[in-house]
């Protein structure tokens, strides 16, 4: 978002007139008034609410939400956390969708030929399927979970079978791999796994789902290894386990903000 341009001298104040003055005040401070507001609504500082990227999307959920959206006649899509959504359409009949952000679930109707979804510079398609996309951090992975979905990139094909996966970004498209599904699906049950994570990226994985914002001040203490399920109900647990089990310094601010030194 571009800042505002800084306020210049009004041409009326220069007339050095008692009652021009108080008119250029009133008419500066109306607006930055203005324009603070307009900050406000295109931008939550500590992901309090949605910003308008997002209640501009025709499917999108809020931080720490979760929902169930049944497309008729195409697919059941089930959006995780901070997700973005644009559906394609056809006629009338949704063909497709767009992933902006975040991270979906997608389970196609028995009849669909092949259901299509862009993200980033890649583009997935499916027929009889159920498959897992998401898309943070400049990267999408994409895991299959059932059926066969095919993945383009660029002049890369891959088809992806059941636990088999695929993640590309703006350049390349790496070879398919195996997975374990039940650690691609886990926020489905409300869970989050970290299986030998640094705690830096633990970090930016919980203030996805969690309001307010959690700051990592130690970069040493960022590499630590973190071995841990935390339940989605219960992301408090979260200053706990860093206090308890790696001896860091956690500090409580208000709105949501922790500390950990």
């Amino acid at each position: 978002m571009q800042q505002a341009a800084e306020p210049t001298a009004s041409p009326v104040a220069s007339l050095g007139g008692a009652r021009e003055r108080r008119f250029s005040r009133r008419a500066l401070l109306g607006g930055a008034v203005a324009a603070s507001v307009g900050w406000v609504a295109l931008r939550s500082p500590l992901d309090l609410w949605p910003d308008a990227s997002a209640l501009s999307s025709d499917l999108w959920t809020a931080t720490g939400e979760q929902r169930e959206v049944v497309l008729p006649q195409a697919a059941t899509v089930l959006l995780n956390t901070q997700t973005r959504v644009d559906l394609q359409r056809r006629n009338d009949t949704v063909t497709g969708l767009v992933l902006r952000s975040g991270e979906t679930e997608i389970t196609t109707v028995a009849n669909t030929r092949d259901f299509m979804v862009s993200a980033g510079q890649g583009r997935i398609a499916a027929g009889r399927a159920r498959f897992n996309v998401r898309y943070t951090d400049e990267r999408v992975r994409v895991t299959c979970l059932e059926g066969e979905v095919d993945v383009a990139h660029g002049a890369q094909r891959s088809r992806l079978g059941p636990a088999q996966q695929v993640v590309y970004n703006d350049i390349r498209l790496t070879d398919v791999q195996d997975v374990d599904t039940r650690r691609v699906s886990a926020w489905r049950q409300r869970v989050l796994v970290f299986d030998g994570m640094p705690l830096n990226q633990v970090v930016d994985e919980v203030n996805r789902y969690r309001p307010g914002r959690i700051v990592l001040l130690d970069d040493r203490l960022g590499r630590t290894p973190v071995q841990a399920y935390l339940s989605l109900d219960r992301l408090d647990d979260f200053a706990t386990l860093v206090r308890e089990v790696h001896g860091a310094n956690v500090r409580s601010l208000p709105g949501g903000v922790l500390i950990i030194s």
